[in-house]
């Protein structure tokens, strides 16, 4: 049996990138983000949140600007 995609509303994903509402709005609209839209808001796959993650968080290593999800 299939398990189903995980996925994470704009707070959940604002806490594991430990970002603001604002960056992640920023996120979908540089392209880094793809939210699906539903009748309760925008909705994010988990899967691409964590790939986003692990890119920041290797980015931040080289560049202390970059925050560090918690």
């Amino acid at each position: 049996m299939e398990s189903q995609p995980r996925i994470m509303g704009i707070g959940d994903v604002m806490k594991a990138l430990g970002v603001s509402r604002q960056r992640v709005v920023e996120l979908v609209r540089q392209g880094k983000l793809h939210p699906t839209h539903t009748s309760a808001g925008k909705i994010f796959m988990e899967s691409e949140v964590m790939v986003l993650k692990k890119d920041r968080e290797r980015r931040s290593k080289k560049n202390p600007r970059i925050k560090r999800g918690k």
